[in-house]
């Protein structure tokens, strides 16, 4: 049991010093996006698909390793982290408890550097078309042809004589 229990607290220091890198990586994409620095964008891109694969693997093998300390503990499958935890000493207990949590934190901060770009580039994809309808009504809307497909509608407005 010492042994799994071991082999989760440096599963979670991975983790934790994966996502701090995904963190950064995230507050990196967010400047250059910010920054219309595209070169720079592709390269963080680049970085977080590697770190994302790297987390991955890691949460795979933690849930791995957490089923195994679950199941030596005797605790119920469905059991969460805190229960199965309780059932260390007190310094496992802690040691893990609070790496548990930073790593709770990490998630959420990665979460709202996220939410923070797609908040800003939907604000801006949102204004760039409120703009293109003002400066080109003609083309406001959907066309359909005579059998009922969407057509994309010309460069000349449409008419229609209501008198006829």
């Amino acid at each position: 049991m010492t042994k799994t229990a071991d082999q989760l607290t440096v599963i979670l220091g991975q983790e934790i010093d994966g996502f701090v890198s995904a963190v950064e990586q995230a507050g990196e994409l967010r400047n250059s996006i910010f920054k219309h620095d595209w070169k720079k964008l592709s390269q963080t891109l680049e970085k977080m698909e590697h770190v994302s694969g790297y987390l991955a693997a890691l949460e795979k093998e933690r849930a791995h390793v957490f089923s195994k300390l679950r199941s030596e503990v005797g605790a119920k499958t469905t059991a969460g982290f805190y229960t199965v935890v309780v059932h260390l000493e007190q310094e496992r207990q802690e040691r893990l408890s609070g790496q548990f949590r930073e790593l709770k934190n990490l998630v959420l901060q990665l979460q709202g550097v996220i939410w923070s770009i797609d908040a800003y580039t939907r604000t801006l994809s949102t204004t760039i078309y409120e703009i293109l309808q003002e400066i080109f009504p003609h083309r406001r809307g959907t066309m359909y042809s005579k059998s009922g497909r969407k057509r994309k509608s010309g460069n000349d407005p449409l008419v229609v004589n209501r008198h006829l």
